[in-house]
């Protein structure tokens, strides 16, 4: 199989602006989705937006969550610009972690080099609402 970054497959996520790293974060976040470099089933991507901060500078990125299983990734063009995007697929994939944790409740998972480890405690409520900043 090939790349996520590369991917040809009908992408179903949504973006929120016309930001080249906001579409490149797309198609590499849902190939890591779909791959099998980096198992992470189960993310509704039709639920996801990617977007892209041109204010924010001290983190990488955000998962915002809006209470109906809806999260959007946003990415930081300060780390586009300064560390390139190899610097940003970390981030997307720690934040695609979040949007599963959002997705399913609540429950908690940590991203690892080799995939998703999920934690037995911890777990949140369905009423949880918010974000995460990296």
């Amino acid at each position: 199989m090939g790349s996520p970054d590369s991917q040809a497959s009908r992408l179903v996520g949504q973006v929120a602006d016309d930001h080249e790293l906001s579409h490149r974060a797309r198609r590499y976040g849902e190939g890591v989705i779909r791959g099998d470099g980096w198992p992470l089933d189960g993310v509704d991507l039709a639920k996801v937006t990617w977007a892209t901060s041109t204010r924010a500078k001290r983190r990488h990125g955000r998962c915002s969550y809006d209470g109906d299983d809806r999260a959007t990734i946003t990415l930081t063009e300060h780390t586009y610009q300064r560390a390139g995007f190899e610097a940003c697929k970390t981030t997307i994939r720690h934040e695609l972690v979040h949007a599963w944790q959002y997705q399913h409740r609540g429950e908690r998972a940590v991203g690892t080099d080799s995939g998703v480890r999920l934690l037995v405690e911890g777990r949140r409520t369905a009423d949880d609402r918010g974000h995460s900043d990296h």
